[in-house]
Parts: structure tokens; C-alpha cells; sequence
């Protein structure tokens, strides 16, 4: 969970330090066009990459994250 948070802060840090001049430079709704398709990209991954993980037993889990 602590990694979460770290990676949140993280994510919140990046988007606070960049939003004004990403604005300034390519307009607001491009802006958030950047950040949405980021955020979709990230699903995709998540949804792709990470295998499931729901009703198998922590060795079966160990396993897959093994490979």
C-alpha cells in the first residue's frame, strides 16, 4: 500500500509542476487529452501485463510473479 501512495504523490508532484506551462503551451484541452490518454495507456498495461490473481493461493501467486 505504502507503494501506492509513494506512486500517487509521485504522479500528483509531476502533473503540479507541469500543468501551467503544458497549458500555456498547447491549450487547456489538449492538456487534458495528454493526461486521459496517458491514464488509458496505463489501464491497458495494467489490464494486459498483470496476470489474475482472484481465488489462487499465495504459492500459485508466487509463481506467476516468479516467471
Amino acid at each position: 500500500m505504502s507503494l501506492g501512495i509513494a506512486a500517487n504523490h509521485v504522479t500528483c508532484s509531476i502533473i503540479r509542476m507541469t500543468f501551467i506551462s503544458l497549458a500555456n503551451g498547447i491549450t487547456m484541452a489538449g492538456c487534458f487529452f495528454l493526461y486521459a490518454s496517458t491514464a488509458v495507456a496505463s489501464v491497458v498495461f495494467v489490464y494486459v501485463r498483470l496476470p489474475e490473481t482472484k481465488g489462487q493461493s499465495l504459492e500459485d501467486i508466487g509463481v506467476l510473479f516468479a516467471k
